[in-house]
C-alpha cells in the first residue's frame, strides 16, 4: 500500500494515472520512504533531475507496485532506489552512497548504474523469495569489492535475473543470458560522461522491447541506433552518423 504522507517529503504521485514530468527534485529529507520522489501505484514520472535527497530506504525515490520512473537522472542521494515493484527505465543513477534495494520485486531497464556506493540489492532479509529483472542496463563500479549485486537475507530464495546487461560478476542464474563483463568503455566515468566509447562492448549488444519504438535515449536520440539498441542510458552515436527524421 501507499505509505502515509508523513513518511516522505519532495514530490509524491498518488492516484491511478498520476503524472509528472519535467522536476527538478532536490534536497529534500523523508523519515522513512522516498526523501525526494515517492512514484504510487499506477503513477508516471519522467524527465526528472533527483538529487541530493535523503530517506532511510530510497532517498532518491521510492517506487510502490507498478509505478514508473522513466527518462530521469537520479544522482548524489544517499540511496537511490527502493521498490516495491515498479519499473526504472532509461535513467542514469551515479554518485548515490547506495544504489537500488528492490525489495519486493521491481524492474531495471535500459539504466547506467555506475559509481554509487553499492549496486543493487534484492530481498527482504525474511523469508519471502523475491525477484527482480535486470534488462539491457550497465551495472557496472559500485562498491568497492568489484561486485555490483547482491541478496539481503533469505539469499538462496532470492534472485535477480539479468538480461543483457553489462556486469560483474558473472550470473550464475539459470535464466540469466546475454552478460556481459568486460569494461563498459564509458566516455569518462572520472569526469560524470557515462556515454559508450567506441569499441565498447555495450554498443548493439541489447534486446529489443516494444516500448522502444519511438522512444528515445537520455540525449533525445532515437533509442535503437545501427543493428541493435545499445546497452544503458545512451545509444553510441559513430562521427560522421547522418540521422533520418520522419
Amino acid at each position: 500500500a501507499q505509505q502515509p504522507d508523513s513518511q516522505q517529503a519532495g514530490l509524491m504521485i498518488v492516484g491511478e494515472g498520476g503524472i509528472a514530468r519535467d522536476c527538478v527534485i532536490t534536497n529534500n529529507t523523508g523519515s522513512t520512504y522516498g526523501g525526494g520522489l515517492s512514484v504510487g501505484r499506477g503513477c508516471v514520472a519522467s524527465n526528472c533531475w533527483v538529487s541530493g535527497n535523503s530517506a532511510s530506504y530510497g532517498g532518491g525515490a521510492y517506487l510502490n507496485s507498478n509505478g514508473m520512473l522513466l527518462d530521469s537522472v537520479v544522482i548524489s542521494n544517499n540511496v537511490a532506489f527502493f521498490l516495491q515493484g515498479g519499473t526504472i527505465r532509461n535513467c542514469l543513477v551515479a554518485g548515490n552512497n547506495a544504489g537500488t534495494w528492490i525489495y519486493s520485486g521491481g524492474m531495471l531497464q535500459s539504466c547506467t548504474i555506475v559509481g554509487n556506493g553499492y549496486g543493487v540489492t534484492v530481498g527482504t532479509g525474511s523469508g519471502s523469495a523475491i525477484t527482480g529483472i535486470v534488462e539491457n542496463c550497465i551495472l557496472y563500479g559500485n562498491g568497492s569489492s568489484g561486485v555490483n549485486y547482491s541478496s539481503y537475507g533469505n539469499g538462496a530464495n532470492n534472485a535477480l535475473v539479468f538480461t543483457n546487461t553489462c556486469t560483474l560478476p558473472q550470473p550464475a542464474g539459470a535464466y540469466d543470458s546475454g552478460v556481459i563483463t568486460a569494461a563498459p568503455r564509458l566516455v569518462d566515468e572520472a569526469g560524470g560522461d557515462f556515454r559508450l566509447r567506441g569499441g565498447s562492448p555495450c554498443v548493439n549488444a541489447g534486446v529489443w522491447r516494444a516500448w522502444m519504438e519511438g522512444a528515445r535515449d537520455l540525449d533525445g536520440r532515437q533509442r535503437v541506433i545501427g543493428a541493435a539498441v545499445d546497452l544503458g542510458v545512451y545509444e553510441y552515436m559513430p562521427s560522421g552518423t547522418i540521422l533520418h527524421v520522419r
